[in-house]
């Protein structure tokens, strides 16, 4: 099992806005796992104890604690938003599927819908292929490890006033972009074009951030480009700070 230092910034980041105290352990799962025999990272926070963390191919040998978050991949959820004439949870479940289905490229009895309401009234929705949520909750059960909370790791990054976040973790980018907004995908050495299309539909609403804040980012990265073909100007969350807002999101 290896005991690797993850970035201080992203684990303060994940980590804001959990209870004190008690103890807790984190995962990170990594794209298409189970199915591949990929590494999870993990951090347990004891009392009287600090932070340990590591990362380590299964899940053998991760004892269960008193409370367990699990990050899931950005790429793995897509998150909406919709709006329903009631409020009623059950009534909502029902007709989600249908409310969204011209956004879903899946039928929607093959995906699992999550949902909290924002302050505007809308809702803020999860949209997570029912096959990886039973893959992830078998493969935590079999080990032993029940959830408290399971959340794309979009939701645990840290937001900057007029700025979006980009993250660079496990193989991915994930972009955070609002208090339940946000894209992801596989690392590319360019500018995704999905980025590109959120900025476009960003600026097209007047909506779009004065900069991005870049967490993580691989020393390779060539900034000026990424600078030029965004048209945005980069940022090192560690130079800008960032608070991290609480998501009630949870796709339990």
């Amino acid at each position: 099992m290896k005991t690797p230092r993850l970035a201080n910034r992203w684990l303060d980041a994940a980590a804001a806005w959990h209870r004190k105290g008690g103890d807790r352990l984190e995962l990170w799962l990594p794209r298409n796992w189970p199915g591949e025999d990929s590494e999870v990272r993990w951090r347990r926070f004891a009392p009287g104890a600090g932070a340990a963390q590591g990362s380590q191919r299964g899940l053998e040998g991760l004892a269960p604690a008193e409370e367990i978050i699990v990050w899931t991949p950005a790429s793995e959820t897509v998150l909406l938003r919709a709006r329903l004439p009631t409020r009623s949870a059950a009534k909502i479940a029902q007709a989600l599927p249908f409310a969204l289905e011209e956004q879903l490229i899946e039928s929607p009895d093959k995906l699992h819908f999550a949902f909290t309401p924002e302050a505007d009234g809308a809702l803020a929705v999860a949209v997570t292929q029912r096959e990886r949520m039973d893959g992830w909750m078998a493969a935590l059960a079999a080990a032993g490890l029940a959830p408290a909370r399971l959340a794309p790791v979009t939701l645990s990054l840290p937001l900057a006033d007029r700025a979006w976040t980009l993250a660079f973790c496990d193989g991915e980018i994930a972009l955070r972009c609002g208090v339940h907004a946000g894209f992801g995908g596989p690392r590319e050495s360019q500018p995704p074009g999905w980025l590109h299309t959120a900025l476009a539909e960003a600026r097209a609403e007047s909506s779009a951030p004065e900069r991005l804040l870049l967490l993580d980012a691989p020393a390779e990265l060539d900034s000026a480009a990424w600078r030029t073909a965004l048209g945005l100007p980069l940022e090192s969350v560690d130079s800008s700070g960032g608070a991290v807002p609480a998501s009630r999101l949870d796709l339990l």
